[in-house]
């Protein structure tokens, strides 16, 4: 039997007192590429904190790549999570003062216990040529625009191969022309290393890419306490 990249349940998990996010059931293969669809504030992104362990869950399992994150040490999950799981964050969370390249760069120094090499020179020109920001490597964080970030984001990400891809909204600030480019991309890249991946939006226009289509309302449900 295979073992799913991730596997939840009967989880529950509240921010306070008022409301409680709950999820029966839910698996997803390894190697999926899954579109994860739902409107502002419908837990897109609280599903994404759970399931990277940056948040934790008050009861219910939650294992991802055969991991159970709630029996992890806050050191061995912080450790699990450099080594496996690649995320683009919503507000991109790029240190401004650094470089392009050197926040790309950062995601290697946090990955513990690396035994694997880290990208070379070539495959960092790759990565950055393929997402349009090549000429931009050497600029401030704080100097780039929004468009920009993003795609910087994208690249730290996957600059350390993970095996696990979470997108939190990144093609918000893209025109129409360079998302479809940047979705060839990262799809592109996560199909040849066999990287799962978890992208979560709003515009449901993105979904046909990919293998897997989900609504947040499918599986998750808020429960007042």
């Amino acid at each position: 039997m295979v073992t799913p990249c991730i596997d939840i349940e009967g989880l529950r998990f509240s921010y306070d007192q008022a409301s409680e996010f709950l999820i029966d059931r839910l698996q997803l293969e390894k190697g999926s590429h899954c579109f994860l669809e739902g409107c502002s504030g419908s837990g897109k992104s609280t599903f994404l904190g759970l399931v990277s362990g940056i948040l934790r869950p008050k009861a219910g399992k939650i294992s991802v790549l055969g991991e159970d994150l709630k029996k992890l040490s806050p050191a061995k999950l912080d450790a699990f999570r450099a080594k496996n799981i690649g995320y683009i964050f919503q507000r991109f969370n790029l240190i401004p003062h650094l470089s392009v390249l050197e926040n790309i760069r950062l995601a290697g120094f946090f990955k513990a216990k690396n035994t694997s090499p880290q990208p070379s020179q070539e495959e960092e020109k790759n990565l950055l040529s393929a997402l349009g920001i090549e000429n931009i490597a050497h600029k401030k964080a704080g100097e780039i625009s929004v468009g920009q970030a993003q795609r910087a984001a994208a690249a730290r990400a996957l600059a350390q191969k993970p095996e696990l891809l979470l997108a939190d909204e990144p093609t918000s600030s893209l025109d129409q022309p360079m998302q479809k480019a940047f979705m060839d991309v990262l799809l592109g890249l996560a199909k040849d290393r066999q990287t799962t991946v978890v992208f979560v939006s709003h515009n449901p226009q993105l979904a046909p890419m990919f293998t897997t289509q989900l609504k947040v309302d499918d599986f998750l449900k808020v429960s007042t306490v």
